[in-house]
């Protein structure tokens, strides 16, 4: 376990093309393509220096040179950046110095109040709220594109998605949306 920062990069400091910087961490986690454009973005000496203060990368580099793997240090000298799209949505992309790219944290694709977006069908478990002022129609369409099975509640046509709850197993999973009025 430890502690080190996460640097906060706007989805546009990473010099993106137009096309790839309106996307959003639901699209990130579907594209292969846009994953591979942020991560090596993410790696780039150039936007590592303008974010990252030169103290820092000095300290981590002389952390790699003089440890070894042994000692678990090394593993320790890694950058973690928060890439925040235009809609408030975040991946986190952590960069290890000897390597050229970054490398996306596993599950760490987030809505803009935090809430998982999940990736494939077995992450589809459990309850979404717009506490926070999330767009769960959004998720919902996500989660239906995944394979899960949608039920709807509520007034559907007037009103906006309050929470989605889903359970089941494997490949069976059951999404309840409740639509609440505005």
């Amino acid at each position: 376990m430890s502690l080190r920062p996460t640097y906060v990069v706007p989805v546009d400091v990473l010099g993106l093309n137009p096309d790839a910087r309106s996307k959003t961490a639901y699209d990130y986690v579907r594209d292969q393509n846009l994953r591979a454009m942020v991560e090596s973005a993410t790696g780039n000496v150039n936007v590592i220096t303008n974010i990252v203060d030169a103290n820092v990368l000095t300290s981590m580099s002389d952390l790699v040179q003089m440890t070894t793997n042994y000692t678990g240090l090394r593993d320790q000298a890694r950058l973690m950046f928060r890439v925040v799209f235009k809609d408030g949505s975040y991946v986190t992309v952590i960069v290890n110095l000897e390597h050229q790219n970054g490398e996306s944290e596993v599950g760490s694709e987030r809505t803009a109040a935090g809430q998982l977006i999940p990736a494939d069908i077995q992450q589809v478990q459990g309850t979404w709220t717009d506490y926070g002022g999330e767009n769960l129609g959004r998720m919902a369409d996500h989660m239906a594109s995944l394979g899960a099975s949608m039920k709807y509640t509520g007034p559907t046509t007037s009103g906006f998605v309050k929470g989605i709850t889903c359970s089941g197993s494997a490949n069976g999973k059951t999404c309840v949306v409740e639509y609440m009025i505005r």
